[in-house]
């Protein structure tokens, strides 16, 4: 089975570094951009426009830098550089509740996958729970030492895992907030935290350039990926559980660049590398896994992002985002959408089918 997906990923991501080669020499993308005005503001200093999303909600007072979406699709969750959590009714575009506890800006958000619960975390140190039906605060979570960056609750919804700069993973009980297991291996922030289809590993992405897996249930870690010359900032598993994506970036002013790699979950095998001249700052495979889409920097001095189709290896969609850091993607549960969110503080969403 491996020996037959790996052929696709490896032309998925050499797609990926052709096309983003053909982007830099001017090549016309395979989807036209449309005018976008920025709002408050000119699209940029090249004067390429931005493509028009097919729908977007209202412009935040500040920067947008996670979202998710719970399990029905209903409902979506953003976290704010301004230390506001929000959940937006995504049918009818309009915001449901905004809740106040974190005294920093909150870096994650995670609904629980019974979509009772919503996780947070943010600069402040803490990780807190929330009812997601009435956004009141139901606990915090304190453990780490410096800024919190990443939660995911585990597939059954028993855990939740954070990362943080202290370069520390915690493992965390999701009802009662107890503490069950502090995990140390990483030398630098861990940016980003995931579970495995099956809950049985957590992968957990660092400054370190490493990407590690550990066992969930000993806390043992079992596995350290090498190869990113660059901080590793997005982490994501395949739906079928075979593969990891990791994203890996250095985005320094006039410096961006990045790694692209994905790997058997099972063995932690590379698969492929495709090296970019731009910086890939966040991605996430569709629920079907057919697709997976990529958020980068462009020689267009914009944010880009690329839907990537992991059955033909063609690209199925490029946009034109935004003008700042593209900090998340997340596609709906049904895969009809795909919404960016950025320090432009913006919230954007493309229609997929």
């Amino acid at each position: 089975m491996f020996k037959h997906r790996r052929p696709k990923l490896i032309t998925l991501f050499g797609w990926a570094a052709l096309l983003l080669l053909s982007l830099a020499c001017g090549v016309p993308s395979s989807r036209p951009t449309r005018p976008f005005p920025i709002p408050g503001g000119s699209d940029d200093d090249s004067g390429t426009p931005l493509s028009r999303p097919d729908r977007q909600f209202p412009l935040q007072l500040a920067g947008v830098n996670f979202v998710s979406f719970d399990p029905t699709g209903r409902w979506m969750a953003t976290a704010g550089e301004d230390g506001a959590v929000t959940i937006w009714d995504f049918r009818e575009v309009r915001l449901a509740v905004r809740m106040r506890g974190h005294s920093g800006a909150v870096t994650s958000v995670a609904f629980a996958p019974d979509g009772k619960l919503l996780a947070s975390a943010a600069k402040d140190k803490s990780v807190k729970l929330w009812d997601a039906d009435t956004g009141q605060l139901l606990r915090t979570l304190s453990g780490h030492a410096g800024e919190v960056h990443s939660v995911a609750f585990s597939p059954d919804g028993k855990l939740l895992a954070s990362g943080g700069a202290d370069s520390m993973v915690m493992l965390w009980d999701a009802q009662s907030g107890r503490e069950q297991a502090m995990l140390k291996g990483h030398a630098a922030a861990v940016n980003a935290v995931a579970f495995s289809v099956d809950g049985a590993t957590l992968a957990s992405a660092s400054d370190d350039k490493t990407v590690r897996l550990w066992d969930v249930k000993t806390g043992a870690l079992f596995q350290s990926l090498m190869g990113h010359i660059d901080p590793v900032l997005a982490i994501e598993f395949s739906p079928d559980g075979q593969w990891l994506a990791s994203a890996a970036a250095t985005l320094a002013p006039l410096n961006h660049h990045g790694t692209l790699k994905s790997w058997d979950a099972t063995s932690g095998r590379e698969a492929t590398a495709a090296p970019f001249r731009f910086a890939v700052s966040a991605l996430a495979f569709r629920p079907d896994g057919k697709a997976l889409a990529l958020a980068y920097f462009g020689d267009n001095r914009l944010w880009n992002i690329e839907a990537l189709d992991v059955r033909d290896d063609h690209p199925l969609h490029h946009y034109v985002a935004h003008r700042r850091r593209i900090t998340q993607l997340a596609y709906s549960p049904d895969g009809a959408w795909l919404v960016s969110v950025s320090a432009d503080k913006t919230i954007r969403c493309w229609h997929q089918m």
